[in-house]
């Protein structure tokens, strides 16, 4: 896996919104801090632009394959060749071509996680990064590229280990300690976690997606100083991208701003929304604005869209019940309130599930309550990565293949779930 995709995955750990990343200090200026609960993995992007040498370097490889046909190097270049080009099927045959070869091989099964992770199949992804880091336990790319997606899927006790290895190993790597990061934060560990994004800072990265996570730590930790110096290099990078123009006005409304101000902060936030119409973060903080304007029906029209696309955004109840108050609208205030405390104790309840799952990392009950959360908030690639942990953890347990048969369905991956069910 590239560092590009690496990094992405470091972004997306500090980025979304839900039950499966809740926010907390429910201030109305706060932005969302960072969770012990996982944002839900991002599949791979559909149509994808196929490299313009994409057919030539499959006929060279083709070529190499006619010679060397039980070669694992072969199969693997093939498998990221296809990878390149976003075709999961072929290139996921290369790949267990490369792993049957080569069984003893590190690298074929780290291939294998990497298109496996890259085409949805996360318990296919987590088994075969597993197997990879008992090979090759002290490979720093597979460190990093494991832990990064173990921490991305909710394994976070598997995460840990790997990366502070890397950290301990290289730590001038920024993408190793912002994936450390994301797991210290997962595990409850907030003092270290600051402590660690710090370092990261110190080291002045340079690549845009680094900066933007962050930045975006950098705000939840109330660390405004280091959090403007980071987007001003943003800023300097790509000063119209929506996500951009979001950090700065979340960092304004942070610093504090006078009636005058209010009006450029809320233009920022409406930049943002008219080029990502899908940025919900960017329409609570635009609502946040027109609160404090004191134009409580537009807010309200805002911050009813938040709760309508999101409906796990529990920040957005908790200002709609000042708006509808301000309004005169007990009705809707009491309706608002309780969905607040609803999922507040939703909230409160996933917490325990997870910090059990995290404390019993060995006993299946604890996995299959943590997937099945995963399950019922939609978190399909988090669900298969949980219970297909838990299978890993007693083979014969009739409830974890169960509970991955079901997931694999939801899905669509039928055959699979055929398969699973079948004892194969």
């Amino acid at each position: 896996m590239g560092r590009w995709a690496l990094i992405a995955v470091v972004v997306l750990a500090f980025a979304g919104g839900g039950l499966w990343f809740w926010r907390r200090n429910p201030v109305p200026t706060s932005p969302p801090a960072p969770s012990p609960v996982p944002a839900p993995v991002t599949p791979a992007p559909a149509g994808p632009v196929v490299p313009a040498d994409h057919a030539q370097n499959l006929t060279m490889l083709q070529a190499q394959l006619e010679r060397a046909p039980r070669d694992p190097q072969v199969h693997q270049m093939l498998a990221l060749e296809y990878a390149r080009a976003a075709d999961w099927g072929p290139g996921l045959a290369a790949a267990e071509q490369a792993v049957a070869f080569a069984p003893k091989d590190a690298a074929s099964y780290k291939v294998l996680g990497y298109l496996s992770a890259q085409a949805g199949l996360a318990d296919r992804a987590v088994a075969a990064y597993r197997a990879a880091l008992t090979l090759a336990p002290d490979n720093l790319q597979l460190q990093v590229e494991a832990g990064i997606y173990f921490s991305q899927v909710g394994l976070h006790f598997l995460a840990e280990p790997p990366l502070r290895a890397a950290v301990a190993k290289a730590p001038d790597d920024a993408l190793a300690l912002l994936g450390l990061a994301a797991v210290l934060v997962a595990r409850g560990h907030p003092d270290e976690y600051m402590t660690t994004v710090r370092r990261a800072y110190d080291l002045q990265p340079a690549d845009p997606q680094l900066l933007f996570s962050l930045a975006t730590n950098l705000l939840g930790m109330q660390d405004l100083d280091r959090a403007a110096s980071v987007i001003q290099k943003l800023q300097r990078v790509a000063p119209d991208d929506p996500a951009v123009l979001l950090l700065v006005g979340r960092l304004r409304l942070r610093q504090g701003l006078s009636p005058e101000q209010l009006p450029a902060v809320q233009a920022l936030f409406e930049r943002a929304l008219a080029q990502n119409d899908s940025l919900t973060d960017a329409r609570y903080f635009l609502g946040v604005c027109q609160m404090q304007r004191g134009d409580y029906a537009a807010a309200r029209i805002t911050l009813e869209r938040v709760v309508k696309d999101v409906p796990t955004y529990r920040f957005a109840y908790q200002q709609l019940i000042q708006v509808y108050d301000r309004l005169g609208d007990r009705e809707h205030a009491a309706i608002a309130r309780r969905e607040f405390e609803r999922r507040s104790e939703a909230q409160r309840t996933a917490g325990e599930i997870l910090r059990r799952a995290a404390r019993e990392a060995t006993t299946v009950d604890a996995q299959l309550a943590a997937g099945r959360l995963a399950l019922d908030q939609d978190n399909l690639q988090i669900a298969e990565a949980v219970f297909g942990y838990a299978l890993s953890l007693n083979p014969r347990a009739a409830a974890a293949r169960q509970d991955l048969a079901d997931a694999l369905r939801r899905a669509g991956r039928m055959k699979d779930a055929e398969r699973l069910a079948a004892g194969r």
